[in-house]
């Protein structure tokens, strides 16, 4: 009886897997009991003295009484387990001494129809009852092992789902809180340079407001966007530097060269725009006599393409390509692209600065 008990606690611990878990369906159930009266009789035909002393005929004949009896019996064990499916329990216990007694309710009842209707040559009572209480109890508890497995895995794609889901809306959120970083600073330079300039030069200041809200009104337009087109992306770049013409005068030259093709495909909003406002702001700006500043974009092999904003101001400086509008840059380019995006930063031999946009080249939706 020992390997009955080690099937039954087995069969114990895959039950307390799930309430519902150890339910057998009656199409299974039938299926494993054709196979296993297969199974069990097939060692009558491995038999030598079975084919030495029997005709072809009577060696057939009796395979089939031994298997016609052996699928009796399975089938009462099946129905049995099938039945103690139905039944409500609680707690693991309860299953297993459920499916325990189902056994050998079947067993029991299985030998006793195969004696009443003289199908196979029987033997003791105990000793059959028992071989079929250790196969029909071990193949039980494996079966039960394996739904617990694959019980286990569909609750673990679901917990992957609902952790991508998790992880999707925390990139999400976390794109905003950087947007949200960046614009402020965005526009407090901008505002404070449009307050400066409008006091000493009124004219020069209301070509800088009317850029002013031409950039209000393309940052507003793509507020909520992560992702916008290189056009969207480069008249809210048109828009500042305008901004940035009006308060530097001729210190100030712009060059934007960028195909038709590459404007469609799709960039972080605001990326462009930072990249200019730290040239200017850390490279051009500090120069005493200006300098120009350039944007062009490149595509490049393997679906990717290149933007680049270039000046030729002072280089780098006590931040080191470190700024705060660098750096949630780079936090945004993981968050949308992962590895497959990135942002480098490279001084020039005769001064200024290489900023480079590495993304994949992806059309806007």
């Amino acid at each position: 009886m020992q390997p009955l008990g080690v099937a039954m606690a087995v069969l114990a611990k895959a039950s307390g897997y799930d309430a519902h878990a150890w339910r057998l369906r009656p199409a299974t159930a039938f299926a494993w009991s054709l196979v296993l009266a297969l199974a069990i009789s097939t060692q009558f035909l491995v038999q030598p003295f079975v084919w030495r002393n029997w005709p072809l005929d009577d060696i057939f004949a009796g395979w089939f009484r031994v298997f016609a009896g052996n699928l009796v019996i399975a089938l009462c064990v099946a129905a049995a387990l099938v039945a103690a499916g139905s039944v409500r329990t609680v707690g693991a216990p309860l299953r297993a001494a459920a499916v325990a007694s189902a056994l050998l309710i079947g067993a029991v009842s299985g030998e006793t129809i195969d004696r009443l209707l003289d199908i196979e040559t029987p033997g003791p009572l105990l000793g059959a009852v028992i071989r079929w209480l250790v196969i029909s109890g071990a193949l039980t508890g494996l079966y039960y092992m394996w739904l617990r497995g694959q019980l286990a895995l569909a609750q673990a794609e679901a917990l992957d789902s609902e952790r991508a889901e998790r992880d999707r809306l925390a990139s999400a959120t976390e794109l905003t809180v950087l947007q949200r970083q960046i614009e402020p600073h965005f526009l407090f330079n901008t505002l404070a340079t449009a307050r400066g300039l409008y006091r000493r030069h009124p004219e020069r200041g209301a070509d800088l407001l009317a850029h002013l809200s031409r950039y209000m009104q393309s940052s507003l337009a793509g507020q909520s966007a992560g992702l916008v087109t290189l056009a969207s992306e480069l008249s809210l770049v048109e828009a500042y530097l305008g901004v940035c013409e009006a308060r530097m005068g001729p210190r100030l030259r712009t060059q934007i060269d960028v195909s038709d093709d590459l404007r469609a495909l799709s960039v972080p909003a605001l990326s462009v725009a930072t990249l200019a406002e730290n040239a200017i702001e850390h490279g051009l700006e500090p120069r005493a006599g200006g300098g120009r500043l350039s944007i062009s974009a490149h595509a490049r092999a393997g679906g990717y393409f290149d933007i680049i904003v270039e000046d030729d101001g002072v280089g780098f400086t006590a931040t080191g390509g470190k700024g705060i509008g660098l750096a949630n840059t780079r936090a945004r380019l993981r968050a949308l692209y992962g590895p497959a995006a990135r942002l480098s930063l490279a001084q020039l031999d005769q001064g200024g600065v290489r900023a480079t946009l590495h993304l994949p080249a992806e059309v806007a939706a």
